[in-house]
């Protein structure tokens, strides 16, 4: 996302057209990957991010209670990239089931969305 955009410039609400593309970083400001898509649950709420790292096409989700807004990023601010790298790979054609979810939160209990939490 192009910086001084003004758009999202000082912006408290984004379209989801607004965060596709862009970065994200782990808390010590390297760049995770680019947002590919915001995934909502049935009440409205946006519960993850798809993310891709790009060299490799893998994805994953990352639960939207970790990020911090920055100017033109997405932060992990309890996050690395190495705890990113842990996550089960995110296969985007197939639908998150209530079951494929409660696997994942059994999993990986960072998935509850405890901003805390790590992988």
């Amino acid at each position: 996302m192009p910086e001084g955009n003004p758009v999202t410039e000082g912006a408290e609400v984004l379209r989801t057209r607004d965060l596709i593309g862009w970065s994200v970083m782990d808390a010590q400001a390297k760049q995770v990957g680019t947002v590919k898509d915001l995934l909502i649950d049935r009440r409205g709420r946006t519960r993850y991010l798809d993310v891709d790292f790009g060299m490799f096409r893998k994805h994953v989700l990352l639960p939207f209670e970790v990020l911090d807004w920055g100017a033109d990023a997405l932060v992990l601010a309890r996050w690395t990239q190495d705890d990113v790298r842990m996550l089960p790979p995110y296969d985007p054609t197939k639908p998150l089931t209530p079951a494929v979810l409660a696997e994942m939160q059994r999993a990986f209990p960072s998935f509850d969305g405890d901003p805390k939490a790590r992988p």
